[in-house]
């Protein structure tokens, strides 16, 4: 009997970051392995809490192909979480998986995972969130736009309640979700109070991880795991797609020095810190500005007072000095477009794709020295670390990496990007070894 894997995530296969490692993952699990993967995906969205479900197959992954269940937000997430969980169960028991892999530690996702969890031989988790145990997703402070200074990861467990969160209950903080049929009018269709009660959620998770393999890409996040639920977690380090090597021996194409991030237009990942340095350079620096083009590959989400107020704030930038590229699917293009990647972070990333796919691609790499980012730009030859949350040193790491595309010795020397980062298919066999081992 061939190997059944259940395989659990968030969101969509091959949007964010996650799920394009899982994406990857998959792909080349399927060449190694003879195992069949059957997906669920358990989101929470414009209040409706969702189960959606698909399959692999001859090594092509459909988008979810039935959507199992849906329940309305507005009936309470307690319910909400009660009825996909119980199809959840079902779904379980018919498919009688060997194994679980886990690519998501949203507090919904665990919920569920916590009541099926005993019907599969194996669980594993990959834990890719920087701020996985933060009921603020990032570790970082909304109101003042910076990493929370809050010193949880120094205490042997976290507070039973974060002490962020109840400033931001105490000025009546809500988190608003809009109308999608009427995105112009931006009219909250409801409001959702911050949960008071976070040690469930830290309950939950310390189960879910104490009766799973945990797998982690970085040392960094293997120390979070140990000190949340004293446990020890497996690190096996990302890897990037072969095509994306094959661009470390492209010789550089002349003109201007192109500079870009890539992401979701985002203040936990730092535009707006960007987008500061860039008008630093374009005011104090003109002869450099005009040297370099600026670009952003990511989404701008319309829905999102974060994103359209840092759009509406830099308007004068975007305009002129830098392109907005929008969401781009091919990475090989977006990373052949580029000399240099920004990863300009205030919160604690913990193995970004862009740092490295940048690296495999053998590009220069401007990063914020934050969580697991130094394990794996520290010996890279073209990568700079520099202090999350000031513009000021990301503007002088800005000028040292122009200065250094443009002064290259030979331009068409080819950097062996292998030494410094995996391949997805070195990931994979790792994976497929601990998937297979433990049966």
């Amino acid at each position: 009997m061939s190997l059944r894997v259940l395989v659990i995530y968030s969101g969509r296969l091959g949007i964010g970051g996650a799920n394009v490692f899982l994406q990857d993952l998959l792909e080349e699990l399927s060449k190694i392995t003879k195992a069949q993967f059957y997906l669920a995906s358990i989101y929470l969205r414009n209040g409706i809490l969702r189960l959606e479900l698909g399959v692999a197959k001859n090594r092509i992954f459909y988008k979810y192909v039935t959507k199992a269940y849906s329940t309305l937000h507005v009936n309470g997430l307690n319910t909400a979480l009660e009825r996909v969980s119980k199809f959840m169960e079902v779904f379980v028991e018919l498919l009688k998986p060997n194994l679980m892999l886990v690519n998501s530690v949203e507090p919904v996702v665990l919920a569920i995972i916590e009541k099926v969890m005993d019907k599969c031989h194996k669980s594993y988790i990959i834990v890719h969130d920087g701020g996985f145990f933060c009921p603020l997703k990032h570790m970082w402070d909304p109101i003042k736009g910076r990493p929370c200074n809050m010193p949880c990861l120094a205490l042997e467990e976290p507070p039973k309640y974060c002490v962020a969160a109840e400033v931001l209950l105490k000025i009546g903080y809500i988190q608003p979700l809009f109308n999608p049929l009427r995105p112009k009018l931006l009219k909250p269709a409801k409001k959702i109070s911050v949960s008071k009660d976070l040690q469930g959620v830290w309950e939950i998770a310390r189960t879910v991880l104490k009766h799973s393999t945990v797998i982690v890409p970085s040392k960094f996040m293997a120390s979070l795991i140990k000190r949340f639920a004293n446990i020890d977690a497996t690190i096996i380090r990302h890897g990037a797609p072969a095509e994306l090597f094959a661009l470390a021996r492209e010789p550089r194409r002349a003109g201007r020095v192109r500079v870009g991030f890539i992401g979701d237009i985002s203040l936990h990942k730092g535009v707006h810190v960007l987008l500061e340095a860039i008008d630093l350079i374009r005011r104090h620096r003109r002869d450099l500005a005009r040297s370099v083009a600026f670009y952003i590959a990511g989404k701008v989400h319309n829905l999102s007072s974060v994103s359209v107020k840092i759009i509406s704030k830099y308007k004068h930038l975007l305009r002129r000095h830098v392109h907005i590229l929008g969401f781009v699917r091919s990475r090989t293009s977006i990373y052949r477009l580029l000399d240099a990647v920004v990863l300009p972070s205030i919160c604690h990333e913990n193995a970004p794709l862009t740092v490295i796919e940048g690296i495999a691609s053998g590009r220069h790499i401007i990063a914020s020295n934050v969580g697991g980012v130094p394990e794996y730009l520290g010996t890279y030859p073209r990568g700079l670390l520099v202090k999350p949350g000031d513009p000021y040193a990301l503007a002088e790491a800005l000028e040292h990496a122009v200065e250094k595309v443009v002064n290259v010795k030979n331009p068409s020397e080819a950097l062996d990007t292998y030494r410094y980062v995996n391949t997805i298919s070195d990931v994979a066999a790792r994976y497929a070894h601990l998937l297979l081992g433990d049966r």
